[in-house]
């Protein structure tokens, strides 16, 4: 779930470059946050693949010899600082109702390095099985900090996913959460989507409903596409397959599209006027 909360910045970054599109496309040269969105872009790409990597290897609760976790334990990250865990996990409870339980847990990170990135905060999961149904609510109880090198990913405190399972590989997904970076404050608002994660480690994703709002510009997802007809396929590694394509609309009323034109290569065109006809485009490669 945190990857896919990340990979709806990445959108939303991309879709900065609306800033000035008031612009006549010929003006497009003093445009300049294009030149800008393009480098933020590359760098939160390859901080979501290193974070989502990191999130893998932090280490999680020691199982007891009945397979449920400890109550309170503090574990050691790979390179340094620590990982304290609490849940109220309770074997016996499940084994009785297997189909209408609560589990709740937290794990905070303090200074916790791994793949070279320093992480802080502290979050609640809490899972709830009902009627065979998994639904999963992550909550953000103070502002989670990622430094990678000079650069500061802030998940501010309150920030929600919550995640409910279609099957054993699918589930939808609601974000309502704040990200702070140095030059971008991104918030998604009710935004619906649907992830599938396969057994080779690719996924598949694609946004319902919804908006997201970059430093104050909000881009709607115009639920008049059917997006789930050009979902945004990763293959293991977390690149981005030729295929994908979403659209949105943003508070001007423009029309904006971006599809992956190719292997990691993004194309974004903004429709000013509504003419169907693309007045703005840029190709970002990832």
């Amino acid at each position: 779930m945190f990857k896919n909360s990340i990979k709806f910045s990445i959108v939303a970054v991309a879709t900065l470059m609306i800033t000035g599109c008031n612009k006549s496309s010929d003006s497009r040269q003093d445009n300049t946050p294009l030149q800008e969105v393009s480098q933020e872009l590359k760098i939160l790409v390859k901080s979501t693949r290193e974070v989502d990597e990191s999130f893998n290897k932090i280490p999680s609760p020691t199982q007891t010899a009945n397979g449920s976790p400890l109550a309170q334990e503090t574990k050691s990250c790979t390179n340094g600082g620590t990982m304290d865990f609490a849940s109220d996990f309770n074997q016996t409870a499940i084994m009785e109702s297997p189909n209408d339980f609560n589990i709740t847990m937290r794990s905070k990170a303090i200074d916790c390095v791994e793949w070279g990135m320093i992480i802080n905060g502290e979050i609640e999961t809490i899972i709830n099985m009902k009627n065979q149904k998994n639904i999963m609510t992550m909550t953000y109880l103070s502002d989670f900090n990622i430094t990678d090198g000079a650069t500061e990913y802030i998940i501010k405190k309150d920030s929600t996913i919550v995640s409910e399972d279609i099957n054993e590989t699918s589930s939808i997904n609601i974000s309502n959460m704040v990200i702070v970076t140095s030059k971008e404050t991104y918030k998604s608002v009710d935004l619906k989507s649907i992830e599938t994660e396969f057994s080779d480690g690719s996924s598949s994703s694609y946004s319902v409903s919804g908006k997201e709002i970059v430093n104050g510009k909000a881009f709607i997802v115009d639920e008049s596409y059917d997006a789930k007809l050009t979902p945004i396929n990763e293959d293991k590694d977390g690149n981005i397959l030729k295929g994908a394509k979403a659209k949105y609309t943003n508070d001007q009323n423009h029309s904006i599209t971006i599809e992956s034109i190719e292997r990691n290569e993004i194309q974004i065109s903004v429709d000013i006027d509504g003419d169907g006809k693309s007045d703005q485009v840029e190709v970002i490669s990832l």
